[in-house]
């Protein structure tokens, strides 16, 4: 964060859990990045994003495995 803000390529901070899933991360990932000031975060759990998530899970919020859709495999 501190590299891409020193270059000016970022305003808001976000973060994607690299792989996704809950087996990637812990609550020490969680924390630092909340103590980083990590706006929101990305994990891999295929569904739209809820209300519920916004108030109780900002540094998980779901996304959809690219892989999911059609041409979305790497080949």
């Amino acid at each position: 964060f501190g590299f891409l803000q020193a270059n000016h390529c970022i305003d808001i901070k976000t973060y994607c859990h690299p792989y996704g899933g809950f087996h990637t991360f812990n609550d020490a990932t969680i924390n630092a990045l909340n103590a980083q000031g990590v706006e929101f975060s990305f994990n891999v759990d295929a569904r739209d994003i809820e209300e519920d998530d916004l108030r109780s899970s900002i540094q998980i919020l779901p996304r959809y495995d690219c892989n999911l859709f059609p041409y979305g495999t790497a080949s």
